[in-house]
């Protein structure tokens, strides 16, 4: 994954969208596992994956980083991507729509 992309996620990551979401995101891509804690009190990415932290993730999400990184620069729509089975998501899919403030 591009260093550029997971700065721009911490980037976005404004007290506002903390707020808004508040849960702990487990991020795998191409295998190597982060932990998003945006919860109101949260850090941000973290390497390793949420257990590794002592956190719970409310969604799980895993891709490659290229089908990711087209999904944050627009040119990819994720419920596509998630439907043709390049972008998976586990856990609460109702808050898997929340998401396009982040990664949007």
């Amino acid at each position: 994954m591009s260093q550029a992309i997971l700065e721009n996620l911490n980037n976005k990551l404004t007290p506002e969208i903390k707020a808004d979401l508040n849960a702990v995101i487990g991020l795998e891509f191409d295998g190597t596992p982060y932990t998003f804690d945006a919860r109101t009190e949260g850090t941000g990415l973290l390497n390793g994956t949420p257990d590794s932290h002592g956190l719970t993730p409310r969604i799980s999400i895993s891709s490659s980083s290229s089908d990711f990184e087209k999904i944050i620069k627009g040119e990819l729509n994720p419920m596509m991507a998630a439907m043709t089975g390049k972008l998976k998501i586990q856990g609460d899919m109702s808050f898997a729509f929340q998401l396009t403030k982040l990664f949007g």
